[in-house]
């Protein structure tokens, strides 16, 4: 089973940032995004919303554990701690992402399709990036030519075809450069070319690649 190092704070602090879509599209992130406090609100009029909230139960779990404020406190001041502790809950959900992401890259390294599928069923994000060097799980499942993962990976589904890593490699370079699976190459290259035209982007952009420039780094960490 692949050990990944621990990352230092610098990293994590890259992985939330790549994983803060999904965080605010969480449920719990719905919520604490909701309770963040907006420039145009008055303090009077958003503390009353926070205690509404928690009077009607809404999300129990995250306001029952939010700073309960001493009526003598001033308002600024009860706003700024309840938005600094909502702030850190953001990157506490980020984290448990993160340690999921890190699950899910292990696997891929080592090309382990159930636990790829099960990590997939807790929520793991299929299209984390390896803060330590861009890759995805497609990519490292691609260098290995590891069909049997790779058609988990398919069955996963909602995989970014057009992820890069840190070099600008797509998955379907490493399937053939590292890979040497020619079939899976070209059925990546069918991917790529269905997800850029869904998304509107030129494919003379998608591959206007400088060959004399290409890197040549293998995948590892």
């Amino acid at each position: 089973m692949a050990r990944r190092p621990p990352l230092p704070e610098k990293l994590r602090e890259r992985a939330r940032s790549s994983l803060h879509p999904i965080v605010y599209l969480s449920d719990q992130g719905k919520l604490l995004v909701r309770l963040l406090p907006s420039d145009d609100e008055p303090d009077e009029f958003y503390l009353r919303r926070v205690s509404s909230l928690r009077e009607q139960g809404v999300g129990a779990d995250v306001l029952g554990s939010l700073p309960r404020i001493d009526p003598q406190i001033q308002r600024k001041h009860a706003v700024e701690e309840i938005k600094t502790f909502i702030l850190h809950n953001l990157d506490l959900l980020a984290d448990s992402f993160i340690s999921l992401g890190e699950q899910f890259l292990a696997a891929a390294e080592d090309a382990d399709p159930e636990r790829l599928e099960a990590l997939a069923a807790q929520g793991a994000p299929v299209n984390y990036h390896d803060p330590r060097n861009g890759l995805t799980a497609l990519h490292y499942v691609a260098a290995q030519g590891a069909r049997r993962a790779f058609r988990a990976l398919l069955r996963i589904g909602g995989l970014d075809f057009l992820a890069r890593d840190d070099q600008g490699r797509l998955a379907s370079e490493m399937a053939g450069a590292y890979g040497r699976n020619l079939a899976m190459e070209r059925l990546l290259f069918r991917k790529e070319i269905q997800q850029a035209r869904e998304k509107g982007i030129p494919l003379e952009q998608l591959y206007q690649r400088d060959t004399a420039h290409r890197p040549t780094t293998p995948p590892n960490p």
